[in-house]
């Protein structure tokens, strides 16, 4: 699903109402003209809406928005935001669209590979690329990622978190979100949301007997989830 639908003239003179950008980001208009952004997603089978600020405070998605776009990045992948956030550019195959995580960055000491759907390509076509950082979500210092409370503090300061007073949801819930869903909604095998979580098998005769990674499945289902959640 294509994202920045919006152009930055559409931003600046759309009228009062709800305007989308695709990717679950909404544009809403005041009837006095303030503006804000809208990241609406799917948690625990309720439609949510968090706020993401006004058009002051962060502008046209992907130009001073790395933390939301970050938050869209790790909801559509299903993973860990460590491995979200220190996620570099040469760890993306353009040509075979998948994102692999090497195994020193992963819990499970195995290399991952992640499918890439539309929605997740085109928040990478609006990243900015800096000469001085080789992280796909760059932090505010030369070659550094973005903190690793980015994502947690954005969340708390729109009323999420411990003690918040719009849900206990942090970052690292979407990856539950995600199997719930699996589980309860979609029609995928368990194993294939096992993979796509990146979950270490228990069972040795059957991590003996499954040696392959169910990417293709895992490619089917991403994009179902993408589907689901935009």
């Amino acid at each position: 699903m294509p994202i920045h639908k919006l152009t930055p003239r559409k931003v600046a003179t759309a009228g009062p109402g709800k305007h989308e950008d695709g990717g679950g980001l909404r544009l809403v208009v005041s009837r006095t003209g303030g503006r804000k952004w809208i990241l609406r997603f799917t948690l625990h089978g309720k439609r949510r809406e968090m706020g993401l600020g006004s058009l002051a405070e962060v502008g046209l998605a992907g130009d001073g928005s790395v933390p939301a776009l970050a938050l869209r990045f790790l909801i559509l992948t299903a993973t860990r935001t460590g491995e979200v956030l220190h996620a570099r550019w040469d760890e993306i195959d353009h040509r075979d669209v998948v994102w692999v995580i090497p195994a020193e960055r992963m819990k499970t000491r195995r290399a991952h590979r992640v499918p890439l759907t539309d929605a997740t390509v085109s928040i990478l076509e609006a990243l900015p690329h800096r000469a001085d950082n080789a992280y796909l979500f760059p932090g505010a210092h030369p070659g550094r990622p973005l903190s690793s409370m980015a994502l947690l503090l954005l969340m708390r300061g729109m009323g999420y978190g411990v003690n918040g007073n719009r849900g206990a949801y942090v970052p690292h819930g979407f990856r539950s979100s995600f199997r719930d869903w699996s589980g309860e909604v979609s029609s995928f095998p368990r194993d294939v949301a096992e993979m796509a979580l990146a979950h270490v098998i228990e069972n040795r005769v059957e991590a003996a007997y499954r040696r392959g990674d169910l990417f293709t499945k895992r490619r089917r289902m991403m994009q179902a989830w993408a589907d689901y959640v935009k």
